[in-house]
């Protein structure tokens, strides 16, 4: 009996000594790992820091090493030196694995969640101010050409930069929520685990990491004693910056609303002054005319597309995109409700604001943009359309040709007057009324340019005028005196949709 007990002894110490083995070569690694990079931690808090990415090299080999060091030390039982009352290795042993840990993955984890949320905040993770920025807008935005402009708020970069924002926002919520689950314990906490890595170390876990999840719960972060400490850093983060965000966007739905700027460019393009010469003297060129024309074809591109509805009489917020953006909000931990209620209530009285510069603008007399109520969309004013088609003519005219020679022969001032004729009779009401002076005027010095030459060599009667029908302009150019039409007869502005007073009438789809 004694025999087999001595037997069953010794076949126990022969298994126990190769689990001894293993269990000490795993602990030899991860002791020297953890030597070593807390030696690499001390050369880079005396010289330049420790790039992230080792520091999410370090943390992922540590977790694996500790995963390695087995709990299934039965083998404790035939070896009495190895008992606890004799031999407390393998507690300091355990102390200073659970002290590495938590000054490798825990801090490193940490670091993670406050780099992320620092770059969202467009500062750094060191920093202390109390500043953030909004998130950077898209250069471009899917759906709308480079430069172009939108009415459809999902489609402004102000939006777009927003809901990248959110995204990132739910990301790092998770994240936070994993790390306290991994943190309490609990039926999740693997799978929680799992994300906390894949989040902030870039990394999938290839093994279920109990003794990790034993560490976390054991050992708390030496940096930051108070978990709610880092959540509350990291909310303020994301709610400044969040907040800047949505006020970019308001002042792009506001103070530089793309409607009533359009508006306002058209308005100041289609003046009689179009059709002045500039300081130098120069008339305007066919170039000039033509921006104006890709003015009003941009306007009306704009309103095309029927977007602009949260803009119209009535309306009592800034859209369905802008709502479900709101509330998207208040579904993330780190922003919360009372954010999303406090935005909310300032896109109110924005929204007010709005509808009041609306209202004054797009209602006055002679605005280029009016609201068809029946229609429910906003379209080009009369006069815009007319504007339009009033230069369009005049470009079509003859003498306005790039090629367009001067005058050498009386035949040639014939021909040149019945093309200003002809034009007055048949373009020039195409102009509303405003315009038709200016555009009168400009056709008669265009005319008196090309005529001059040959009008100079007749007089004179200088022979051989028409071989040279390029000479130098003997004369300056006179420009006809044009009598400014009446004021118009003070009264209210015109409603909402109205032709305007004086203005011809015209389809606005033109």
């Amino acid at each position: 009996m004694v025999g087999l007990l001595m037997a069953a002894w010794a076949l126990g110490l022969g298994v126990a000594t190769l689990q001894l083995g293993g269990w000490q070569r795993a602990l030899t690694d991860v002791l020297v790992q953890m030597r070593a990079d807390a030696l690499v931690r001390a050369s880079a808090a005396r010289a330049e820091a420790v790039q992230p990415e080792w520091h999410r090299r370090r943390a992922l080999a540590l977790i694996d090493a500790v995963e390695r060091l087995h709990d299934d030390q039965w083998w404790t039982w035939v070896m009495p030196g190895s008992w606890r009352v004799f031999d407390d290795l393998e507690e300091r042993a355990t102390q200073r694995v659970a002290s590495a840990f938590s000054e490798v993955v825990v801090v490193t984890m940490r670091r993670e969640l406050q780099a992320r949320s620092a770059r969202l905040a467009g500062t750094t993770a060191q920093a202390t101010g109390q500043a953030c920025q909004a998130p950077r807008a898209p250069d471009t935005v899917p759906g709308v050409g480079t430069g172009a402009e939108t009415l459809e708020i999902r489609q402004m970069a102000e939006f777009v930069a927003m809901q990248g924002l959110l995204e990132e926002a739910r990301g790092l919520d998770r994240a936070v929520a994993a790390l306290r689950g991994v943190r309490q314990g609990g039926p999740e906490a693997s799978e929680q685990l799992r994300e906390l890595v894949r989040y902030s170390l870039g990394a999938e876990l290839s093994h279920p990491a109990s003794r990790s999840l034993a560490l976390f719960r054991a050992t708390p972060d030496p940096q930051d004693p108070q978990f709610e400490a880092l959540t509350a850093r990291l909310q303020w983060q994301l709610r400044c910056t969040a907040i800047q965000g949505m006020a970019a966007l308001q002042a792009r739905l506001v103070e530089n609303n793309p409607l009533l700027e359009a508006e306002a460019g058209l308005a100041r393009t289609l003046q009689p002054g179009l059709f002045a010469p500039g300081t130098d003297g120069a008339w305007p060129d066919a170039g000039r005319l033509r921006q104006a024309i890709q003015r009003v074809n941009d306007t009306q591109a704009l309103l095309s597309a029927g977007d602009g509805d949260w803009m119209a009489p009535g309306s009592a917020g800034f859209g369905e995109g802008y709502r479900q953006l709101l509330q998207a909000m208040a579904q993330v931990a780190l922003l919360g409700p009372p954010l999303a209620g406090q935005l909310q209530a300032q896109a109110a009285a924005d929204h007010a604001r709005l509808a009041s510069r609306v209202q004054a603008q797009l209602g006055r007399r002679g605005s280029m943009v009016d609201w068809l109520g029946l229609e429910g969309r906003f379209a080009l004013a009369p006069r815009a359309v007319a504007a339009r088609a009033g230069l369009v003519a005049l470009l079509e005219a003859p003498f306005m040709a790039v090629d367009a020679a001067p005058a050498t022969s009386e035949q040639d001032l014939v021909a040149l007057e019945e093309q200003r004729q002809v034009f007055e009779r048949e373009g020039l009401h195409r102009f509303p009324p405003s315009l038709r002076p200016p555009a009168q005027a400009y056709v008669q010095a265009r005319i008196e340019a090309l005529s001059r030459q040959a009008l100079t060599c007749l007089a004179v009667g200088a022979p051989g005028c028409e071989a040279n029908p390029h000479g130098p302009l003997q004369e300056p150019l006179q420009v006809p005196t044009v009598q400014e039409p009446p004021p118009l007869a003070p009264g209210l502005p015109a409603p909402w949709g109205s032709e305007g007073a004086g203005e011809a009438p015209a389809s606005s789809g033109g």
